[in-house]
């Protein structure tokens, strides 16, 4: 990962209101991506989901895992499609999340859905523009 990627990626967890066990899950999915186990980061995400199913943060990890293996050729699972539904999944359930926009934008642009790309940007910079000033 390049460091916006690593910056993105381990992050602090916004995590106030998400169940205590899945917050464990969630953490333990942030080491594995810490130590590149990106297939072990996915089933910790996934666990946090299963958890607590309204886990907004736990969506955006695991669609940004699916879209960097997408782009790194990490896993065999790896898919677009899979990131869009979960970063869909994740501004259904927090509508201000700024990184969601911002990662789905990225997806729809590797689907060339340019379209979609630009209005999901459009809303991430009326969210806040100091975040979308920082993707490159």
């Amino acid at each position: 990962m390049n460091p916006n990627e690593k910056e993105r990626a381990g992050g602090a967890c916004p995590c106030g209101k998400a169940a205590p066990q899945a917050l464990e899950a969630f953490a333990r999915g942030k080491k594995c991506i810490e130590k590149a186990e990106y297939d072990a980061a996915i089933q910790e995400f996934t666990k946090a989901i299963e958890l607590d199913p309204d886990y907004a943060e736990a969506y955006l990890q695991r669609g940004f895992l699916y879209r960097m293996a997408k782009n790194k050729e990490v896993l065999a699972a790896n898919d677009f499609a899979i990131t869009i539904k979960l970063t869909t999944k994740a501004i259904n359930l927090d509508p201000t999340n700024t990184k969601a926009y911002i990662d789905r934008s990225d997806a729809y642009t590797m689907q060339f859905e340019y379209d979609l790309s630009m209005k999901d940007l459009k809303e991430a910079i009326r969210l806040d523009s100091t975040k979308v000033s920082q993707v490159k």
